[in-house]
């Protein structure tokens, strides 16, 4: 606003602002300030310039500062910008039809008053341009529509502010919201238009916008959603988008209802736009209070937000706010308890510090494995423990682990294993593999996963993950990555290559205005299986199809189950909901399958729990865990098997074979 007074134009931007738009990375120029003192600044602190034609300044980051580092996203050399606006009508039932000197007057009002609009996408014949045609020019439209919300009180103005690098939205490419909007509200009295507020940034197509009574005053709210009640059609699940169509619902004081505590919990920078209710299709139905209207939502995009599963939602207006139904209390009974007498039961977890993939690594690239061996017999508890990782298979029990190679100051991790017992020979690293690493570096290969028949291993250069890949056992050089199609099915398959099953801060830190253009291309090799919540699900990653994407994590987790002929039993006798309010720092769980017993894994510790009738009892056991450590192996055994197994972990204990330590141990 203060750029607009000075410039006296109303602002447009691109690619200013990389999160929050607030005082902590708005440019660093004077402000009130001197017209050309203040373009001038802007040029030189920021390297952001300003293009003014008519009633609107563009301004846009085109080169580097010592505030910024260059903007690789655009390559404007245009010394002039065309910026035509268009004023228009818009006609709904009740609406009244506004003559052209009224139109023209209440538009230079709100062009005044308002905060503006970002352009998304880029301009002309540039690199990263979304038009099929390469004019370099802006189109503005201003559309208003006059109409009573209530039977008293003044007439209204609902105006929509938008603007595109496009001579008309069909040339832009199909995949790409175009209708990014600010809605602005006024009033007329006395035949004097006065502006009262305008909303944050949000997806309004003109179709999108209509008039209901929520709240049982006497007047009408602004809701935007698909007329009709439709399905919400505008959603391509290959694609994250800057600002998302939902249901968003304003009243004629600004506030925005469906703003709700949620809000802030998965939407980014909220403040600066609004925040819709993400569901694919969206119902108005009668509240118990009377007069009031409830939201009823199916499709909800995250369920997790919501702390509960469900296929309908339905939120209530309270306090000005639409807030979902509480969710229904957790209960203490579990899902399966234990047939008694309990028989004896015995968990090979197996354990990995540091690896390049770990959300908290240590600060070292390569993997530091060890099993645990957790019993229950006769009754007694016991926790056991030896370096690298012990695997039942149908051959026998094998042993695995990793070392490192290393060739002047290049060194890399090699993942290695052998039958129980079978001495083994740790890999040098060749003069032609060390080609390929970079000075002073590790290339790394942690485990992900290993099971009797599969093994998942990542890799890492210079610190970066590069790939995850899913292998037989018994391909010992890791030559084949298995297609996820032949081991999880269909559901694998769609899990890749959905992108609604990615999380939407998979580009985090990526200008809001080119979020839509990040693709990631996922072959269906690309996988490996992680822990979420208690379960291994299928983890993938990719690569982005566009350079300005290149620097953000390519890795995102879903929330597909790893079928058991991969990974085992994996089930627990309670919900997730169960063990994280037993254990708020709850990271993982794991259950046996006589269902009487709960492996509860936190930040810094293991938890052997028994499960009761009664709910989760209190431990029976606890083992320390280093900050960082995660599950990559899970293996049960039960009844007399427990014992045989025991006698194997003491021959794998005594001679564990070669392993890494972590830094300074």
């Amino acid at each position: 606003m203060c750029a607009q007074k000075v410039l006296g134009k109303t602002v447009l931007w691109q690619g200013i602002f990389f999160g929050r738009i607030d005082s902590s990375n708005a440019p660093k120029v004077a402000c009130p300030a001197g017209r050309d003192e203040f373009i001038a600044a802007l040029q030189k602190n920021e390297a952001i310039s300003v293009f003014e034609d008519g009633r609107f300044a563009f301004l846009v980051q085109t080169g580097q500062s010592p505030q910024r580092q260059p903007n690789i996203l655009y390559d404007y050399k245009f010394k002039k910008l065309p910026i035509h606006l268009k004023i228009s009508q818009r006609q709904s039932t009740g609406s009244r039809q506004m003559t052209e000197p009224e139109l023209q007057r209440i538009a230079a009002a709100i062009l005044r008053g308002t905060r503006g609009v970002e352009v998304l996408w880029s301009i002309g014949n540039s690199p990263e341009a979304d038009c099929t045609t390469t004019k370099e020019e802006i189109l503005v439209e201003l559309e208003l529509e006059a109409r009573q919300l209530g039977k008293a009180g003044p007439e209204s103005v609902i105006a929509a502010l938008r603007a595109s690098p496009c001579e008309d939205d069909s040339e832009l490419k199909p995949i790409y919201f175009s209708n990014v909007t600010r809605l602005i509200y006024g009033e007329i009295k006395n035949g004097s238009y006065e502006m009262k507020w305008d909303s944050p940034l949000l997806y309004a197509p003109s179709d999108w916008i209509s008039y209901k009574g929520l709240n049982g005053d006497a007047f009408e709210e602004i809701v935007v959603w698909p007329p009709n009640g439709d399905e919400i059609k505008q959603w391509n699940d290959e694609d994250d988008y800057a600002y998302q169509g939902g249901a968003v619902a304003f009243d004629r004081e600004g506030n925005e209802l469906t703003r709700g505590k949620f809000c802030s919990q998965y939407m980014g920078y909220s403040e600066d736009r609004a925040c819709p209710i993400l569901a694919k299709k969206v119902e108005l139905a009668p509240a118990k209070d009377g007069g009031r209207l409830d939201i009823v939502t199916k499709g909800w995009v995250d369920d997790q937000w919501l702390k509960y599963k469900g296929a309908t939602h339905r939120l209530h207006l309270v306090n000005e706010h639409y807030e979902p139904e509480p969710a229904p209390p957790i209960l203490t009974a579990p899902q399966h308890t234990e047939v008694l007498p309990a028989k004896d039961v015995g968990l090979l977890l197996g354990l990995r510090l540091g690896g390049g993939t770990a959300k908290n690594y240590r600060g070292f690239m390569y993997g530091v494995y060890r099993t645990l061996w957790i019993t229950r017999a006769g009754g007694s508890v016991k926790i056991e423990e030896a370096p690298n990782l012990l695997v039942p298979r149908r051959d026998g029990f094998w042993q695995v682990g990793s070392t490192l190679g290393s060739r002047d100051d290049k060194k890399e991790e090699f993942v290695w294993s052998v039958p129980l017992g079978q001495t083994v020979q740790p890999r040098a690293l060749t003069e032609e593999e060390a080609k390929g690493i970079a000075e002073g570096t590790v290339s790394a290969h942690p485990i992900e996963f290993i099971s009797g028949d599969y093994i998942g291993v990542g890799k890492t250069e210079d610190g970066q993950l590069s790939a995850l890949y899913m292998y037989k056992m018994d391909d010992h050089d890791f030559r084949e990555p298995v297609d996820i199609s032949t081991v999880v099915g269909a559901a694998g398959r769609q899990a890749l290559g959905d992108k609604a099953e990615k999380p939407r801060g998979l580009i985090e830190g990526t200008p809001v205005s080119m979020q839509g253009n990040c693709q990631l291309e996922v072959p269906y090799m690309n996988w490996v299986a992680a822990r979420t919540e208690g379960h291994w699900t299928v983890k993938g990653w990719g690569s982005w199809g566009e350079l300005k994407c290149s620097g953000k994590l390519p890795a995102f987790q879903t929330s597909v189950r790893v079928p058991a002929k991969i990974a085992g039993f994996d089930e627990l006798p309670v919900t997730w909901n169960q063990v994280a309010k037993a254990f708020p720092g709850a990271t993982d769980a794991f259950g046996a399958p006589t269902w009487g017993l709960l492996i509860v894994l936190t930040n810094d510790e293991l938890l052997v729990c028994p499960v009761m009738e009664s709910g989760i009892g209190k431990p029976l056991a606890r083992s320390p865990l280093l900050s960082g450590e995660k599950a990559v192996m899970a293996q049960w055994a039960v009844g007399k098997f427990v014992a045989s197994w025991g006698d194997q972990f003491e021959i794998f204990n005594k001679n564990p074979g070669p392993h890494n330590e972590p830094p300074n141990h």
